[in-house]
């Protein structure tokens, strides 16, 4: 494995896949305006399905489906609000109130992974995402991602044939995996040969769409926020077939939300954090995706910081037409030289 490379990603590096009506993935304050461009059917479908959702935003936001499809809502504030309740209610054993409250939580992220399921199925027509994932596969690069889709999952499947949604890519063990059966890669042209491909690390730092925590619930509702649950492997649209909720337990996303105060504390999560302070503090070559350090994620500032101490980057990488970020990130890291700037995917990897 290639060790003095390690690559940043976050949520921009997804404008080269473009959907079946020409759109790239949500942001998180562009989610419903973007969600209720689909058509009628599509639209009512999500109202009726996540209504708890829709009931809890009006409540709060006062703002109605209507609205939400018209104006630029940030999702970010409702998550966290949700967080700060849920918290408040445990502190104060309020069970029941956590409980339902967890349940419009959970039954939020899943309208959020939903809704960025299908495109994984169009990284495949992004030559850019394939050819940075076959890089990616030859040369055994590790990738730290904020990033919840399985989009660059799915184009290193394509290029190689090789599965990348399992414990070894992603560098942690599942209490338990479902998957379905493998796609057939027999027909595409110019695989690479499996044996030239070295080991090759994503590192999900805000989790993934495909992993399930399974929170248990006691007769007295006694739950945690911290979901200590057993966690599922699964490439299924677990979603689609399975209670989100029952009376027995609560199948939650295992991913962190936009939220504002962001908690590592569930364990897989914090194992992947701790790994990806040790290929940091090893790397050589810092390459910087789609991503722009917003206010929020100081986390991923301290990560840097504590990796970084006391010795020095060589190269530095911005891939990304925004740069109001660089002077910020050049002081976090303590780097002095030159930046190599791309202004998107396809202007690193050609």
């Amino acid at each position: 494995m290639r060790e003095d490379t390690v690559y940043l990603i976050g949520a921009g590096i997804n404008k080269c896949i473009k959907g079946e009506d020409g759109m790239s993935p949500p942001l998180s304050k562009s989610f419903f305006s973007t969600l209720f461009k689909n058509d009628k059917c599509v639209k009512e479908y999500y109202i009726n399905k996540f209504s708890a959702v829709f009931c809890y935003i009006e409540k709060y936001w006062r703002l109605n489906p209507e609205i939400l499809s018209e104006t630029h809502f940030d999702i970010g504030e409702c998550f966290t609000l949700l967080q700060l309740q849920i918290l408040e209610a445990l502190d104060e054993k309020r069970y029941l109130d956590a409980y339902e409250l967890i349940k419009i939580n959970s039954l939020f992220k899943v309208m959020f992974i939903e809704n960025l399921y299908p495109f994984q199925k169009f990284a495949k027509e992004s030559s850019a995402m394939v050819a940075f994932a076959k890089r990616i596969c030859e040369n055994g690069e590790s990738v730290i991602t904020f990033n919840y889709d399985c989009n660059l999952e799915n184009a290193i499947e394509y290029a190689t044939g090789v599965s990348a949604q399992n414990s070894q890519c992603y560098g942690v063990c599942f209490d338990e995996v479902k998957m379905e059966e493998e796609y057939n890669f027999i027909n595409i042209k110019d695989k690479v040969n499996n044996e030239s491909l070295k080991n090759f690390e994503i590192l999900k730092l805000h989790g993934s769409l495909n992993w399930v925590n399974y929170i248990e619930l006691k007769d007295d509702k006694k739950i945690s926020i911290e979901g200590s649950g057993k966690v599922i492997l699964t490439n299924k649209c677990w979603w689609e077939d399975n209670e989100i909720y029952t009376d027995k337990g609560i199948m939650d996303p295992l991913i962190i939300p936009p939220v504002l105060y962001k908690d590592y504390r569930q364990k897989l999560i914090h194992s992947i954090w701790k790994k990806a302070k040790d290929k940091l503090k090893s790397c050589k070559e810092l390459v910087i995706i789609g991503y722009s350090f917003p206010i929020t994620d100081f986390s991923i500032k301290k990560l840097l910081l504590e990796s970084f101490q006391g010795r020095e980057l060589e190269k530095l990488i911005w891939v990304n037409p925004n740069t109001t970020a660089i002077e910020d990130v050049k002081r976090i890291l303590h780097y002095n030289k030159p930046i190599i700037l791309c202004s998107c995917l396809e202007e690193l990897v050609t």
